[in-house]
């Protein structure tokens, strides 16, 4: 049996050391630890007793591993670290540490211990001749790290300890034999053989690859090789170290996987979380939603303080949060008002507890953000008064009922006046007592539909104590207070309103009745009648004849900016869209009475049709123009009509001028013949040529 193991602690290790050390103890045996703060202690216990293990926090390395090798050089260091720093770590592997543990690497702290402790009494076993062989064997047989020996030309097993056919699942006698290669999984052999050959030059592998089992199965494990020489140099062995890694590697995984749903968490959350140094409370890191919640980025308060920042926006909440922190370690819930970087001020609820991270203590906090959630609060609040005040001080009667049994279970004073009763008279009233019309299970069935469907609405009767008969309007609606169900009924006097509907019924009928006449009168008028909304020049109103004069009727597209793109007007004397400014209906919406012959307007069939538009403003009583309205007719007979008559008129002009023309020259000749005569003495022939000469123009003459 192995004696109890020797380990030697030195400094201020993590907590998580201890559990390593108890987990060492429980599968080696007994161990003997001291822990040593000073060099004078180290140097005094080193003198004392021969030690299997040293175990060194980072501060301690340098003095520790210089007083180490002068004392007992045999004995290995482990140095446990805060972070990896792979630098500072080959320095201190320089400096004579056996080995360098980050933080996050105490999974492999039992295993190290191990073979620190493996190594040393090896070297302890050959450097005793006589004892080495039956030392060797029991740290052959006892190690818990698999050890086997192959060589000759297939680097066959030859040699292995109850370890290592354990972990590769064969019998003992089963594993001498096979090839060391075979062992490792397919596609980690190169690998394999290609450290063998590097550790021909006297230098030791250590690596992690994949194993495979006798069943087939892999596992990861950690390796550890090297080999021994014969006397002429040549490799005659070597020697296999082989740790099942699976459990490490399982706590590395779920380490890992814990890490990442913390990060994941801390930087997804929508809620405010941040680590602060306890001994100051300076950030030491933020996530993106203390950033949307205060407006601070990470550049703004890392290496600060909340004091700095001034965040709290009430001193005695940050004051309440320390003494809840130094009391219990943890608070929960408190609600606090923060200052936002803009200088808004908002109301959150924080949680925070004390954690350790690198030895430091520090503070997680948790904030949300229920500013919106107090202003509903505060908003219910109000509500509730405002309901308060409208139940007791309303104009209209409330009254609330059991859901189970009808019964009345509260009132307003309206209620009271409105039937001419006192408190204490309507409190023992039911509705059947009140309602003049409707029988008990007429009432049930009001119930039961408030009930199933959440509501009801209708009218009814009440009779009041003086026997007067009122119409009343019923509102009722399911609700519920702390939880339980009741009908909520408002009872609203409606014989104003029902003698107001009536009123507006008639009226209604009479404007409908002046609507159908008008409408009818507008559908027999042979002129086409077409309303316009102003301004937008939205069509309010075409009859049949401006439907059968455009081809088309109230088109819901149409506004004052495209009336004459969808309704296809044109100028007649060019062919080109009508001015939208000169079109009688959208100078109607400016207040312009207007009057055009001009407009030729495309039906959807081709056919084309000249109008004669006139239109004109409608005003409301306060001469606001809320329409335009045009009237327009088929002028293109009258048009054709008309220009026929101009041509005759021109024919005839041009007749009229003919004639005139043959006249004067008959005048003419007329004239000369009686100047002939006259020379001749003889009697004038045409002597009313002579008159007109005398008494009449030159534009016309008789015969």
């Amino acid at each position: 049996m192995l004696p109890p193991l020797q380990i030697l602690l030195i400094g201020h290790l993590p907590a998580a050391a201890d559990h390593v050390l108890q987990a060492v103890g429980e599968a080696s045996g007994a161990i003997t630890t001291r822990r040593i703060e000073t060099q004078g202690q180290l140097q005094s216990a080193l003198a004392q007793a021969a030690w299997d293990v040293g175990l060194c926090d980072e501060a301690h390395a340098g003095d520790a591993l210089r007083i180490v090798r002068a004392s007992q050089p045999e004995m290995p260091v482990i140095v446990l670290r805060g972070a990896q720093d792979e630098p500072g770590a080959l320095e201190l592997l320089r400096a004579g540490a056996a080995d360098v543990l980050a933080q996050d690497q105490m999974a492999r702290l039992e295993w190290a211990i191990q073979r620190e402790v493996e190594r040393a009494r090896m070297r302890q076993a050959q450097s005793a001749p006589e004892a080495a062989l039956g030392l060797w064997h029991q740290i052959f047989e006892a190690a818990s790290w698999g050890i086997a020996i192959s060589g000759g030309v297939d680097n066959a097993i030859q040699l292995a300890n109850p370890a290592f056919a354990r972990i590769y699942g064969y019998a003992s006698e089963e594993i001498n034999g096979l090839p060391a290669l075979e062992l490792f999984a397919p596609e980690h052999r190169d690998a394999a053989a290609a450290r063998i050959v590097l550790a021909q030059s006297g230098e030791q592998q250590s690596w992690e690859a994949n194993q495979r089992r006798k069943n087939g199965e892999l596992f990861p494990a950690h390796i550890q090789l090297s080999l021994t020489k014969d006397d002429s140099g040549q490799v005659n062995h070597c020697i296999l170290h082989v740790q099942d890694i699976s459990e490490r590697k399982e706590v590395e995984r779920n380490l890992r996987l814990s890490e990442e749903k913390f990060s994941t968490a801390f930087r997804v959350s929508p809620d405010s979380i941040n680590i602060n140094r306890l001994s100051d409370g300076m950030y030491l890191q933020i996530n993106q939603g203390f950033q949307d919640l205060t407006g601070y980025t990470e550049q703004d308060v890392l290496g600060k303080s909340s004091l700095d920042i001034n965040i709290w926006n009430d001193p005695r909440d940050r004051q309440r949060l320390v003494q809840g922190l130094r009391e219990n370690r943890a608070v929960t819930n408190l609600e606090a008002s923060f200052r936002c970087k803009d200088g808004r001020i908002k109301t959150c609820l924080m949680s925070a507890r004390v954690i350790e991270i690198n030895h430091e203590l520090c503070i997680l906090s948790i904030t949300r953000d229920i500013t919106e959630r107090k202003q509903i609060e505060n908003a219910l609040r109000e509500n509730e008064l405002r309901y308060r005040l409208l139940f007791e001080k309303g104009q209209v009667g409330v009254v609330i009922l059991n859901h189970e049994t009808g019964q009345i279970i509260d009132f307003n004073d309206i209620v009271c006046q409105q039937l001419g009763y006192t408190r204490e008279e309507f409190a023992r009233l039911s509705v059947q007592d009140i309602d003049a019309v409707e029988s008990p299970e007429e009432v049930q069935r009001h119930i039961h539909k408030i009930f199933t469907e959440g509501s009801d609405d209708f009218e009814t009767l009440q009779r009041t104590k003086q026997g007067k008969v009122r119409a009343v309007r019923v509102t009722a609606q399911l609700i519920k207070t702390d939880g339980q169900p009741i009908y909520c009924c408002i009872w609203q006097d409606i014989d104003e309103q029902k003698r107001a509907r009536e009123l507006t019924q008639r009226h209604q009928e009479a404007v409908d009745h002046q609507n159908s006449l008008l409408n009818t009168l507008l559908d027999n008028l042979h002129v086409g009648v077409f309303m316009v909304e102003a301004p937008t020049g939205k069509p309010l109103v075409a009859n049949r004849a401006a439907f059968e004069l455009l081809g088309r009727g109230i088109l819901p597209h149409a506004n004052k900016n495209n009336l004459a793109e969808v309704y296809e007007a044109r100028q007649a004397s060019t062919g080109q869209r009508y001015p939208v400014e000169k079109m009688p209906v959208v100078l109607g919406m400016t207040g312009v009475s207007a009057t055009v012959d001009d407009m030729l307007v495309v039906r959807p069939d081709q056919t084309q049709i000249l109008l004669e538009v006139s239109g004109s403003p409608v005003r409301d009583r306060e001469g606001n123009i809320w329409a335009s309205l045009v009237s327009f007719q088929d002028i293109t007979d009258r048009k054709e009509a008309e220009k026929q008559l101009n041509l005759q008129l021109d024919e005839l002009r041009r007749w009229q001028n003919v004639t005139l023309g043959r006249e004067r020259r008959i005048l003419e000749l007329k004239r000369e013949v009686n100047q002939l005569l006259q020379k001749n003495g003889l009697a004038l022939k045409y002597p009313s040529a002579l008159e007109y000469n005398e008494n009449s123009s030159d534009e016309t003459a008789p015969e």
